[in-house]
């Protein structure tokens, strides 16, 4: 994988786990706790899957890449930041798989 694809890889999958985590918040302010907790969990799953499955791989073999810096990240964090779930939170749906 080249530079410049493993970066778009991180840009988009940043972007993607910041809109499950929106998507998770606004569950959170409509739905009842039990129906959240079970919507929360897949999508945790989810947000997991993208930095298991895509965001770590395209870091660790472009290690040029800063996730914390990156384009996506930044986005995402101007986007999102009071919302996100800790990355806890989405190691523990992840290791719910």
């Amino acid at each position: 994988m080249d530079q410049t694809s493993a970066e778009n890889i991180v840009c988009t999958s940043i972007r993607a786990v910041a809109l499950l985590n929106q998507l998770v918040r606004e569950l959170q302010a409509t739905l009842p706790e039990d129906e959240f907790e079970l919507q929360r969990r897949t999508i945790g799953k989810l947000m997991g899957s993208i930095c298991v499955d895509l965001l770590d791989p395209a870091a660790s073999q472009c290690p040029s890449i800063d996730i914390e810096t990156s384009r996506g990240w930044q986005t995402a964090g101007r986007l999102f930041e009071p919302n996100w779930l800790t990355r806890e939170e989405i190691d523990i749906a992840t290791n719910d798989r």
